[in-house]
């Protein structure tokens, strides 16, 4: 008899991330053909030209010149105040909205999605996306009693599809109180896409 210790909603089939697995794909590729050959350009992320993640020595010249003392605390649940100010600021620049405003801080963007996906959906709820999207979205989803679909990102011109957009948001927004969308853009991953002025308006 085999027992298993995961509960009955987080047993699912095991997947590979597309990402990760192109992305490997493209290591092995400059490996085996040279970095001059292959563009690797699969991550999402910021990269010298030799391949090294950018890392601001600005960034972490002053990180390591804190006492441990000063960074090895907890910080608050909710984000030191400071920093959830600087970040309001940079958010929205010269456009500060007149209407109530509050920030937290999360483990990462993967943190902000979990957050997104269980503070503004209910249980049962399906999120949209496009379908061209980091496989863990749907992760997010399953693990907190959501479901996930997905709009045409791109028509036959290539533009960002409206049409298709439209379709599955007014569809769910019928059926939902409440409909969240992941809309990754700029630099849309993994296409690079960004979504025109024209089209955030429309």
């Amino acid at each position: 008899m085999s027992f298993n210790m995961v509960a009955d909603h987080a047993v699912r089939k095991k997947e590979n991330d597309l990402i990760f697995t192109i992305s490997k794909e493209a290591k092995e590729a400059v490996i085996k053909n040279g970095a001059d050959k292959v563009i690797n350009s699969t991550m999402g992320v910021l990269l010298e030209d030799n391949g090294d993640f950018v890392a601001f020595k600005s960034v972490y010249d002053e990180l390591k010149s804190l006492e441990n003392v000063s960074i090895a605390p907890y910080a608050s649940i909710e984000g030191d105040a400071p920093f959830l100010e600087a970040v309001t600021k940079a958010c929205f620049g010269d456009c500060f909205p007149n209407s109530y405003i509050k920030a937290v801080a999360t483990p990462g963007g993967s943190g902000a999605i979990h957050h997104s996906i269980c503070d503004y959906t209910n249980l049962g709820d399906t999120v949209i996306t496009s379908n061209w999207y980091w496989d863990p979205y749907k992760t997010i989803c399953e693990e907190n009693l959501r479901k996930l679909d997905t709009f045409n990102l791109f028509d036959k011109d290539d533009n960002f599809d409206m049409n298709s957009f439209r379709e599955k948001f007014t569809y769910y927004l019928d059926k939902q109180k409440r409909l969240l969308t992941i809309l990754n853009t700029p630099a849309h991953n993994p296409t690079g896409y960004t979504i025109k002025d024209s089209e955030w308006d429309e």
